[in-house]
């Protein structure tokens, strides 16, 4: 579009140059009029009225294009381009086309309360180790509607290995996970510090001892988020989404880990959370920082089909307490520690008529965690 507007636009212009042309010889072609006349006074000099009244009508002239020019800058810059041809028509703006790409790797070694994530846990007291690696790219800037529209694009592969030091023998295999995602966001800049996140995530967790896909899950989201300062370092970041789990489920892989998150039989559902973090720097330690944490979520099962009885109708809700610290070693490198509390509990539907009792849950998280990044 571009090309043809660079094609079209000088053409445009010459054409009507050319015509602008074409009038002024013709008029300078044609006899002088009877009021023309009239202004050769004696022995043809005008008198001096006339003389002013065309200059004054010459200088209104060049005032008046002098002004139509201005006013043509202005709804250039006020549209971000020009203003003849399809440019006034423009809803969409490339504002930024230069795509970038990060990378970040992190890793994580915790201990854990209730691996199990049961109401009466009888293996307890152990440790987990995460090891993660996401990609991110920037797909540049567009200016929508007059709003800031930022797309991008991430790909994450996680690994957890639970109880790596074999407290329980070989029992927490099967909670060993591979866990994959994709996702294509879009933040748009709203009013008074907000901003909402569009997206769409693709993700599948995996047996990898075996390379088997226990569950695909295909999920549209919705976010908004504000960032409030407080003081002159402070910071307080609101998140609230809502997201659409469509979960396909494989019958020959059993993962009991993913049973704390999908029943049994697959069930899509609903899920709603707000997260509130308040990041403050440690006075005296420049790269120290802590933020407490509070996080809210809630789940609502929609398979009506499920048998023998449907997940229809079960929710959930997890609350979470969460507190870390985090030393920035270097621009691209730091180090946290953290901890978490929280705890898991169902409405009566999911109690009673699912038996779920047993799997109210409350755990407590503990360990460190080393990240690092880097723009390519």
């Amino acid at each position: 579009m571009k090309l043809i507007a660079f094609i079209v636009f000088p053409l445009f212009g010459w054409a009507l140059q050319v015509d602008d042309n074409s009038s002024s010889v013709a008029s300078e072609s044609e006899p002088p009029t009877s009021d023309n006349n009239l202004t050769i006074v004696g022995d043809g000099v005008a008198s001096d009225e006339e003389s002013n009244a065309s200059e004054e009508n010459a200088s209104s002239t060049e005032d008046a294009a002098t002004e139509k020019e201005n006013e043509g800058d202005t709804l250039k810059e006020s549209i971000g381009g020009d203003s003849g041809g399809l440019g006034i028509q423009r809803l969409v703006e490339v504002k930024d086309s230069a795509i970038t790409v990060s990378a970040s790797y992190s890793t994580r070694y915790y201990y854990s309360s209730n691996p199990e994530k049961v109401k009466v846990p009888t293996k307890k007291d152990i440790t987990l180790w995460e090891n993660g690696l996401s990609v991110n790219i920037g797909l540049g800037q567009l200016a929508l509607m007059d709003r800031l529209v930022t797309p991008s694009l991430m790909a994450m592969h996680m690994r957890i290995w639970t109880d790596p030091g074999k407290d329980y023998g070989n029992y927490f295999r099967l909670f060993d996970v591979d866990s994959q995602s994709a996702t294509l966001s879009f933040n748009v800049e709203l009013f008074e510090g907000w901003s909402m996140n569009l997206g769409y995530g693709k993700s599948r967790a995996i047996d990898f001892r075996n390379d088997k896909v226990s569950v695909y899950t295909d999920t549209p989201t919705l976010a908004f988020s504000k960032m409030i300062p407080f003081g002159d370092a402070d910071m307080l970041m609101i998140n609230l989404g809502t997201a659409y789990n469509f979960n396909k489920a494989t019958a020959e892989v059993n993962i009991p880990a993913l049973d704390l998150l999908i029943p049994s039989d697959g069930s899509d559902s609903w899920g709603t959370n707000l997260n509130v973090n308040y990041m403050m720097p440690w006075e005296g330690i420049e790269k120290l920082s802590l933020s407490p944490s509070f996080g809210l979520s809630h789940s609502y099962y929609t398979n009506e089909t499920a048998k023998p009885i449907a997940s229809k109708g079960r929710q959930d809700w997890t609350l979470n307490y969460g507190l870390n610290a985090t030393y920035q070693l270097t621009e691209t490198i730091g180090i946290q520690a953290f901890g978490m509390y929280s705890k898991k509990t169902f409405n009566s539907y999911a109690l009673d008529s699912l038996g779920l009792r047993a799997t109210e849950y409350k755990n407590f998280d503990a360990g460190l965690s080393i990240s690092a990044s880097y723009n390519f």
